[in-house]
């Protein structure tokens, strides 16, 4: 078997050299375009996790609204029971 041979290396940019201006100018244009693209999704997202916040701390709210009352319905039978008992 003979030696191996090395893989070429291909340039893609035609070159890897400076852009002219108009490439510039079309790079940092597409470059904005992406960046607001990305903003908008994430801006997005980030609203839709405050509306998910928002209703889970509201069924919190509601979980402890009834644990209360649920609490003060259960010292209210407790009470009552231990009076009787005490008679």
């Amino acid at each position: 078997m003979g030696p191996k041979k090395k893989a070429e290396k291909k340039d893609a940019g035609g070159g890897g050299g400076e852009l002219d201006a108009d490439a510039k100018i079309k790079f940092f244009m597409l470059t904005c375009q992406s960046l607001q693209v990305q903003l908008a999704e994430r801006t997005e997202d980030s609203s839709k996790a405050l509306a998910a916040k928002r209703e889970l701390q509201a069924r919190v709210e509601q979980i402890n609204r009834d644990f209360e009352d649920e609490r003060s319905a259960t010292l209210e039978i407790t009470q009552g029971t231990f009076n009787i008992n005490n008679e």
